[in-house]
């Protein structure tokens, strides 16, 4: 799915306005049902008193709809309208159709205002949208600050107030809310970890904006939906085989992480691929060979740590760095191995990618590498930073200047690729942020490529199958309780659920 910046999206809503032959009034209507549907889904019945919360611009005009829609609802539902700016067409429309019983009270800016909510109160959130060019400040933060120390449940109709759509901002006073719902697709900026405290649980619903005019935008923002995902997904033919089905290694493990080299190897084999071989040292061959037997396991790598590797085989490609340890000796083999000229398809996670960033080596990984960095692991690679706009414009400049895929591990995964395309991810939960997780993601990712998926599908859609993994795990066992091992479980089910 492609994501589309704030003016695109109105763009897109004129669009549709044209093509369809309606009014700007009846989109309006219609996005104001599908937030009302969707918000009596998620708290219908759990409380007595709405408080409508409305701008002067279109995104109050949403909000005044969904009053009206909920008369019947709530035994009270209040309105307080913000005299931010000159009050817009819709807006007025929509308070002309609002029925008597309904009591507006208009703020201006300087009144002073307080108050009353209590647990049984749902307040709509409508006051800015995603227009917003500006940080909110000044009197119109305090309203906010007032809002967030209120009781009650919070929705926000498309963004939080005080967020903006295109990036995250953070000196702009923003709207905690407990539920977004954002229209037809989500905003760039809710794939900021910093954005997280201020959505609450989001999602997104069509407002039947037109799919044909969203299809021909330009973008290089995309969403990793479970539609995306499988059309990438290869089916089975009938005359494959395990020879046609890629052969790859997994250059991993040390003493006392040997659980690392099971966890990767169980992520490639359960990813679907024809052959595995296992190079680890010898203190962790027996553990690979018994609990892992359908790997091959090769010995003569080091005993406690790998200190040499001789490649056995053809390989379709190689993950490397799981568990791995950062003794010298590991230190000066992957100093050969870096000299190799390696032209096989690598996947660099974990030590691997310690030993790169403690010894300067960024200029060394081969091109068209996939690497998948937890933010500790880039900061240490390409440099602190302030906030994730930064991380993300050095995590593109160094996908460029390297020519590799970054895999950079933050809630929805951000995947940036040498021609500048991002992609971020639907699935996944917290439940994942678990010792070995990553592990499961660089086997995963090291089978599809040993498949033949190409590095920016395999990261792709690796990604993705290994938050869906933890999606249906965390659906049966809670998030709490989830380990790494659950991913394997749960990784077969995951691409059954992609197969058309």
């Amino acid at each position: 799915m492609k994501l589309l910046n704030a003016t695109q999206i109105r763009d897109l809503d004129q669009m549709t306005i044209q093509s369809q032959n309606i009014e700007s009034i009846e989109l309006m209507e219609k996005a104001a049902s599908v937030f009302f549907r969707e918000m009596m889904k998620k708290v219908g019945g759990r409380f007595e008193h709405l408080l409508v919360l409305a701008g002067s611009g279109n995104n109050g005009g949403d909000a005044v709809a969904i009053a009206r829609m909920a008369v019947s609802y709530f035994k009270k539902v209040d309105i307080l309208i913000f005299n931010i700016g000159k009050y817009s067409h819709d807006l007025k429309i929509m308070m002309e159709r609002l029925p008597q019983e309904v009591l507006i009270r208009e703020i201006n800016k300087g009144d002073e205002l307080s108050m009353t909510t209590e647990d049984s109160t749902l307040l709509i959130d409508g006051i800015f949208g995603s227009g917003l060019n500006r940080p909110v400040e000044g009197y119109w933060a305090k309203v906010i600050d007032l809002i967030n120390d209120s009781k009650g449940y919070v929705c926000s109709i498309d963004i939080p107030s005080g967020m903006f759509s295109d990036s995250f901002d953070a000196a702009s006073k923003m709207i905690r809310a407990d539920w977004t719902l954002s229209f037809q697709l989500p905003k760039k900026s809710f794939f900021y970890p910093e954005a997280q405290q201020y959505l609450g649980e989001w999602t997104y619903a069509s407002i039947g904006l037109s799919k044909k005019h969203h299809i021909a935008m330009n973008s290089q923002d995309l969403y990793i939906t479970s539609n995306y995902a499988s059309d990438i997904l290869r089916k089975r033919d009938v005359n494959d085989h395990k020879g046609t089905l890629g052969h790859g290694a997994l250059i991993t493990g040390s003493y006392g992480m040997a659980g690392a080299s099971y966890l990767s190897a169980m992520g490639a084999l359960r990813s679907g691929i024809g052959k595995l071989s296992c190079y680890v040292p010898e203190i962790v061959q027996e553990m690979i060979q018994t609990q892992v037997p359908e790997a091959i396991c090769t010995g003569n790598n080091g005993y406690q740590c790998i200190e040499s590797v001789h490649l056995a085989y053809e390989h379709d490609a190689i993950g490397i760095g799981c568990g791995l340890g950062i003794n010298k000796v590991t230190v000066d083999w992957m100093d050969t191995f870096l000299d190799q000229n390696v032209n096989t398809p690598l996947i660099v996670d974990a030590d691997a990618l310690n030993i790169i960033a403690s010894n300067q080596w960024q200029n060394r990984i081969p091109k068209g590498s996939v690497i998948t960095p937890h933010p500790g692991e880039f900061r240490k690679l390409f440099g602190d930073f302030d906030n994730y706009d930064k991380a993300f414009e050095i995590q593109d400049a160094q996908s460029q200047e390297l020519d590799i895929i970054i895999v950079l591990k933050i809630p929805h995964t951000r995947i940036s690729t040498p021609d500048g395309t991002h992609y971020y991810n639907e699935s996944g939960n917290p439940g994942m942020a678990t010792a070995g997780s990553g592990d499961v993601l660089t086997g995963i990712i090291t089978g599809l490529s040993a498949q033949g998926y190409q590095q920016e599908q395999a990261a792709a859609l690796g990604v993705y199958l290994h938050g869906k993994a933890g999606d249906l795990a965390a659906s049966e066992k809670g998030q709490y309780g989830l380990i790494a091992r659950d991913l394997i479980e749960y990784l077969p089910y995951a691409i059954k659920s992609l197969e058309k």
